[in-house]
């Protein structure tokens, strides 16, 4: 094999080397990356007809939030449509009216039943300051 071909043959076999890492990064990062759908969007669009799960973000509406003994019911909108969220399970701690929330579930007969409520919070958040609590005292 002259010269020529084996450099030839290199440079292919590395494009192909590269193509297949770009494919194969390209593919994990597609199942990793996590959008949302608006609440107009999720109503409008084929997401409506199918039992997969989706994420759904927006505001809650303010007087919206409801309390049961098993589980919490508000409504989420982008300021066109609005959806009913029922949510069972502890709520995150930055979670309230006209905050932005961000519910992973399903959309079951007309209601978002809600797996998972994250609450948005802007750059400027700061956690509160967090302690270690002191060990316990042996029992005598």
């Amino acid at each position: 094999m002259k010269r020529k071909h084996k450099r030839l043959l290199f440079v292919l076999a590395s494009f192909c080397a590269a193509g297949c890492a770009l494919l194969f990064i390209l593919s994990e990062l597609r199942e990793s990356v996590s959008f949302f759908y608006t609440t107009s969007e999720l109503l409008s669009g084929p997401q409506r007809e199918s039992n997969l799960p989706v994420r759904v973000g927006g505001m809650v509406v303010k007087g919206s939030i409801a309390r049961s003994t098993d589980s919490i019911s508000f409504d989420l909108t982008d300021f066109k449509t609005e959806l009913n969220v029922v949510y069972s399970g502890m709520l995150p701690p930055l979670f309230g009216e006209g905050v932005g929330a961000v519910v992973k579930g399903r959309l079951l007969h007309g209601k978002f039943v809600a797996d998972e409520v994250l609450a948005k919070h802007d750059e400027k958040y700061m956690p509160k300051k967090y302690t270690i609590p002191k060990a316990l005292p042996e029992p005598k």
